[in-house]
């Protein structure tokens, strides 16, 4: 059995480095999809663009899909991810705003509601919030752990 792996050295400011192995880390864990097709098959670049301007440098669309229309009333599931850790960066980890309907009028996609949802998209956040145990603690240091990563999900209709 043989493994390889694969190790990049970045040599910078902790600020850049962190800005930098971030980058990295997207294209090496979430590369370019690949499509193969018979020797007959003709390809064509893309008509139009989907987004009508990027999406601010720390954010990252993971999700875009229709297969949950069926079951929830014609909604689509959108997942974005803010990349960075609290204090990663002086200002990529800073909280970005998004404008949702700026960022989708590139194909005429009218936004008619938008709910914040579970990782899953299966019930509403404020639905999960309710529902959710409380557990009985005791923290004499008062310690609370800063929030990482922070994923935003929406169930949109159009």
């Amino acid at each position: 059995l043989t493994m390889r792996g694969r190790h990049w050295l970045v040599l910078d400011t902790i600020e850049e480095a962190n800005n930098v192995r971030r980058q990295l880390d997207n294209l090496l864990n979430f590369p370019a999809t690949l499509t193969f097709g018979g020797s007959g098959a003709s390809f064509s670049k893309p008509k139009a663009e989907f987004l009508a301007k990027p999406l601010p440098e720390n954010v990252k669309l993971m999700t875009l899909t229709d297969n949950y229309k069926n079951v929830k009333d014609g909604r689509t599931l959108l997942r974005l991810s803010h990349l960075y850790s609290v204090g990663e960066h002086p200002t990529l980890s800073l909280p970005v705003k998004v404008s949702l309907s700026e960022i989708f009028a590139a194909r005429a996609l009218k936004l008619v509601d938008v709910e914040e949802t579970s990782l899953t998209g299966n019930q509403g956040l404020r639905e999960m919030d309710e529902a959710k145990f409380v557990w009985k603690t005791f923290d004499p240091w008062n310690y609370t752990t800063p929030k990482s990563f922070d994923n935003r999900n929406y169930m949109t209709k159009d």
